[in-house]
C-alpha cells in the first residue's frame, strides 16, 4: 500500500464523539497512517481517511492565553485554570472553565473571533465534567438566541466519567465568526446551574461536520488529505469485483455531497468507480451505470458496499440489496485507490475497512 499525508493527523482508539478516555486521541506523525476503529469505536480496524481541513482556532487547548478573550454580563467572568487536568490525548493539557450561575439577560462565556464565514463550518470541543453532569453553551455567532443554524447555538451535555466532543454542524452559510464557550444568551430567557468543566480542543474549520482533532498554537493548522492506493494489474474488458466497510461518526460523512470509497485507476483517471453521494443518499457506479439509494447510512454503524462486473454486465450493493447496470471498461487498469479518486478528489471522510479486490467477480460481495 501507498500511503501519503504531509501533516499530522488525530486517530481515535474508541468511540469518536462520547466515552473518551484519556489517552483515546493519539496523535500519528506525517505520513503515519491512522490506523483505528471508527465510528463507535467497535469492530475491527481500518484507516482513517479524511479531506484537507483546517482549524482556524489559536491556542486550541490553553483557554487562558490571551487569544481567548472574555466576556461577562450581569454575573462574573468566567474563570479558567490552565493545564488542570489530563485531556483526551493523555497529556496536562486540559483547562478548567468555571462560571457563576446564571439568570435570563446575563452571561459569561470566553471566545474568538476566528471560524471561517462565506460556507458551511463545524465547531467542536472536547468536555468534561470536573464532579458531575450538565451542559455549556457552544455558540457559532453573535445571535446566540437564533438556535442552531445561520450562527446561533448548541447546548452541550457534559458527564464528568469521560470526554465528550460536543460539535455544532452548521449547514447554513454564515458571515458570522465569533466562537463561544460560556452560558446563557445575551438576549435569551435562559437560565443555567454554576459550571465546572474541563475544556480541551477546540475547532472551527470549514465543513458540514468537524474533523478529526487539528490542535493549534499561535497559528492555524490543517491537515492535509490523505491519499491511499495499492498497485493493481487488470486488463480491460476482463472481470472483477471490489468491495469495502464504511463507517463515520456523520451521516453525511462529514461534508456535503460526493464520497469515493473505492476507484480503479487507468493513467490517472478513474476506470470504476464506487462513489457514495450523501447529498441524494445514492451509492453510484461510475462506469458501471449503475445507481444504488443509500438512506440507510447511519452514524457510527459500519455498512459494507461492493461492485462487481464482466465484460458484459455488473452490479453494485449497498447494506445487501444490489442493483445492476452495464459495464464500461476503458483501460487497462494500474492502480486501485481507497477513500477518493484522482489523488483526494472526493474523500471519504470517514474509516475505510475490510477492503477486497479480486480479478473474479464473485470473490468481493
Amino acid at each position: 500500500m501507498t500511503f501519503s499525508r504531509a501533516s499530522t493527523g488525530s486517530c481515535m482508539k474508541g468511540n469518536e464523539t462520547s466515552c473518551i478516555a484519556n489517552g483515546d486521541l493519539v496523535v500519528c506523525t506525517s505520513g503515519q497512517p491512522r490506523v483505528m476503529p471508527g465510528g463507535d469505536g467497535t469492530g475491527v480496524l481500518g484507516l482513517g481517511v479524511w479531506a484537507a481541513r483546517t482549524n482556524t482556532l489559536l491556542r486550541s487547548d490553553a483557554f487562558e492565553n490571551a487569544a481567548w478573550l472574555t466576556v461577562n454580563v450581569g454575573i462574573a467572568a468566567p474563570t479558567v485554570t490552565a493545564n488542570h487536568a489530563v485531556g483526551p490525548d493523555g497529556t496536562t493539557t486540559a483547562d478548567r472553565l468555571q462560571i457563576a450561575a446564571a439568570g435570563a439577560g446575563t452571561a459569561s462565556y470566553i471566545y474568538q473571533s476566528a471560524c471561517p464565514t462565506g460556507a458551511a463550518r463545524a465547531q467542536s470541543i472536547y468536555v468534561r465534567g470536573t464532579s458531575g453532569s450538565g451542559t455549556v453553551l457552544m455558540a457559532g455567532g453573535s445571535a446566540f438566541g437564533a438556535g442552531a443554524g445561520g450562527g446561533g447555538y448548541v447546548q452541550c451535555a457534559y458527564v464528568s466519567t469521560s470526554w465528550t466532543r460536543c460539535i455544532f454542524s452548521n449547514t447554513v452559510t454564515t458571515s458570522a465568526n465569533p466562537y463561544l464557550i460560556g452560558t446563557s444568551p445575551l438576549e435569551g430567557t435562559v437560565t443555567t446551574s454554576a459550571i465546572d468543566v474541563l475544556i480541551w480542543g477546540a475547532q472551527c474549520e470549514t465543513g458540514v461536520d468537524p474533523s478529526p482533532m487539528i490542535r493549534t498554537e499561535g497559528t492555524t493548522a490543517a491537515r492535509v488529505a490523505e491519499v491511499v492506493s495499492f498497485p493493481w494489474s487488470q486488463s480491460d474488458d476482463t472481470s472483477g469485483s471490489m468491495a469495502a466497510t464504511i463507517v463515520s461518526p456523520f451521516v453525511d460523512l462529514g461534508s456535503l455531497g460526493e464520497h469515493a470509497l473505492l476507484a480503479e485507476q487507468v493513467a490517472g483517471t478513474y476506470d470504476r468507480l464506487l462513489l457514495l453521494n450523501t447529498s441524494t443518499d445514492q451509492l453510484i457506479g461510475y462506469g458501471l451505470n449503475a445507481t444504488r439509494n443509500a438512506s440507510t447510512l447511519t452514524a457510527n454503524t459500519e455498512i459494507r458496499s461492493s461492485y462487481w462486473w464482466t465484460p458484459a454486465t455488473s452490479a453494485i450493493e449497498w447494506g445487501g440489496a444490489s442493483s445492476a447496470g452495464s459495464a464500461f471498461p476503458s483501460g487497462n487498469v494500474s492502480t486501485i485507490q481507497l477513500g477518493s479518486y484522482n489523488a483526494s478528489t472526493a474523500p471519504l471522510n470517514g474509516v475505510i475497512k475490510k477492503v477486497c479486490a479480486d480479478s473474479s467477480s464473485t470473490v468481493c460481495r
